[in-house]
């Protein structure tokens, strides 16, 4: 995949809830202006050329999607929805963290 920037700002971010603002207090207002560019049309090719496991026989048991265009890095699954965790590329690429995360 070529090197590319990949958050973009937005010109209308999400207006969060006042519960959601009491959540994601410690979070800086800036990061909510910014939204991942990589959409679902990358994925195949992100799966091709990034590794997420130590081991490859892994690798089928975890799912990438790309976040919507109103999903934040510091967002959480709700209660009632499959647990998810948001990462940089760059997570990946530049510093080699492998999942499962053994080692927390």
């Amino acid at each position: 995949m070529e090197k590319k920037k990949f958050c973009q700002n937005v010109r209308n971010p999400r207006v969060l809830s006042p519960a959601e603002r009491e959540f994601y207090g410690w979070v800086d207002a800036e990061d909510f202006t910014q939204s991942s560019v990589i959409t679902a049309r990358h994925l195949p090719e992100l799966r091709r050329e990034i590794r997420l496991t130590q081991d490859l026989a892994s690798e089928r048991d975890y799912m990438l999607e790309a976040a919507g265009p109103s999903d934040r890095l510091s967002f959480r699954a709700a209660e009632d929805r499959t647990h998810f965790l948001w990462v940089y590329v760059e997570l990946f690429t530049r510093l080699g963290v492998r999942l499962p995360f053994t080692e927390f």
